[in-house]
């Protein structure tokens, strides 16, 4: 089955949720509806880990968040 705008397959399921909470993480969101408010909410918690995760790795030293060349070209600007 071909779900369109979808990477890979896509669930369909039933769930029990707060009306409430719902609405207020939908007004938070700027979302409509059921799917696209629980759509960008797990948006929202993956791009908070991949933010968590690049912090642990800056951390780390595993990656540099800095560009030498960058920052020299705007400092003469």
């Amino acid at each position: 089955m071909d779900h369109f705008g979808y990477i890979g397959p896509v669930k369909k399921t039933t769930i029990e949720f707060d009306p409430a909470k719902r609405d207020a993480v939908a007004l938070v969101l700027g979302t409509t509806g059921l799917k696209a408010t629980v759509d960008a909410a797990f948006d929202v918690v993956l791009r908070q880990h991949a933010g968590r995760e690049l912090v642990r790795l800056a951390q780390q030293g595993e990656v540099e968040l800095t560009n030498e060349e960058v920052e020299t070209q705007a400092w003469r600007e």
